[in-house]
């Protein structure tokens, strides 16, 4: 319960500053890097991506939370498995 719970906070907050993201790479579009002239948008869309790529993990993880709870090993069951 308690992962699925941070699973859902991973995907709101992610999904939050992935949208913020966004907003701000739109906002530079008419900005460009001053030794390469890339343009800004492209670099700091490099956060969105980020942050939608850690959404979507997120996303798959609580799916296979819920619908297959035995395929999620538990923490201490993954400790004891590198431990060996």
């Amino acid at each position: 319960v308690l992962d699925t719970f941070a699973l859902g906070m991973v995907i709101i907050a992610s999904a939050t500053m992935a949208f913020a993201g966004a907003e701000f790479a739109a906002s530079a579009a008419r900005l460009s890097a001053p030794a390469t002239s890339l343009p800004m948008s492209l670099v700091y869309s490099s956060a969105v991506v980020g942050f939608g790529l850690i959404c979507f993990h997120a996303v798959v993880h609580l799916y296979l939370n819920i619908r297959h709870p035995e395929l999620v090993p538990d923490a201490m069951e993954n400790l004891e498995r590198e431990a060996v």
